[in-house]
């Protein structure tokens, strides 16, 4: 028994050293003297109670100190003695600047300021050419779109009522859709007055629908609307390349411009900035253009992407 109290002797000797040596001296006096059983953990809980207990009291120290070396800076304020206080205070905030720096590469860096006005423009997506369209390759034009205002807020139920070619159904759309048959050409009519219209590809010709349509408002109740601020949108043409397409290897060079998804539609669409159109390229080599106001600008866009896609045929 005299051994084995030996031998835990030595063992507890070491954490005593730490922060106990009151209470590990005790520990030891009972084993030399009577050589019994000492419960160890009730030892080290001890041991950890005193540490704890000297920690509070730097804590305490610590902050009476920093209360202490404020008071003072207070009472030399008020004698005076500005100097020796803003001495003080850049001491202490010497010594927390000196603890935050250890923490100092966590914090994100202050983001440059970017200069709008020095932005690069974008360029010209499409190489330039000087080759110009096969004799096959045209654009046709099929639809032109464009829109006006009636200067009034309409009603949309007295409108649907009162003509025969409307549909309204505000669970789905809360526009009005008119038809008219002579000639052929569809309006969307909202409630702000604002419509669109789509129809043929003659300016004349679809103006003259629109001022039918503002008429037809008229009728059903709404007579002081007005047809004002006509302005064409954009053309829609299509055109035949003549060949087909590889859209896979097309959306794989062009990313940046080309969108191709053949689970949801079996077209790319491919849009550019300069010129500004858009188009819709199907794999047997039809291509559908939009985004031009004139007729002029669909032929010049075609015959910017025609090299391009004349690239990828098969």
């Amino acid at each position: 028994m005299a051994d084995g109290g030996d031998a835990v002797g030595a063992e507890t000797a070491e954490p005593m050293s730490n922060g106990g040596d009151d209470v590990g001296a005790e520990a030891l006096g009972a084993l030399a003297d009577g050589g019994g059983v000492v419960n160890v953990d009730a030892t080290m809980a001890d041991v950890d109670g005193a540490d704890a207990a000297r920690a509070d009291a730097g804590d305490g120290a610590d902050i009476d100190a920093l209360c202490a070396l404020f008071d003072d800076s207070g009472q030399k304020e008020q004698a005076g003695d500005d100097a020796a206080a803003g001495s003080d205070v850049d001491s202490l905030f010497g010594c927390l600047a000196s603890q935050s720096s250890v923490v100092g590469d966590a914090v994100a860096p202050t983001p440059e300021k970017v200069d709008v006005e020095a932005a690069p423009t974008p360029e010209e997506d499409l190489p330039p050419t000087d080759l110009a369209l096969p004799s096959g390759v045209e654009v046709v034009p099929f639809t032109m779109i464009a829109k006006f205002d009636v200067r009034c807020e309409v009603d949309m139920k007295k409108v649907a009522f009162a003509l025969r070619h409307a549909e309204y159904n505000p669970r789905k759309h809360g526009s009005i859709t008119i038809r008219l048959f002579e000639p052929r050409a569809t309006a969307l009519l909202r409630p702000s007055g604002v419509a669109s219209i789509t129809g043929p590809v003659e300016p004349d010709v679809l103006k003259a629908c629109a001022k039918k349509v503002a008429r037809l408002v008229q009728r059903a109740g709404h007579p002081e609307a007005k047809f004002a601020a006509f302005k064409i949108n954009g053309i829609m043409a299509k055109a035949n390349l003549g060949f087909p397409v590889r859209l896979d290897e097309l959306a794989a060079r062009w990313r940046r411009n080309a969108l191709y998804e053949p689970e949801l539609y079996c077209g790319c669409v491919f849009r550019t900035y300069r010129p500004r159109a858009s188009y819709l390229v199907t794999a047997g080599g039809k291509v559908m253009l939009s985004g031009c106001r004139r007729l002029e600008d669909l032929r010049e866009a075609l015959r910017r992407i025609y090299p391009v896609l004349a690239e990828f045929q098969h």
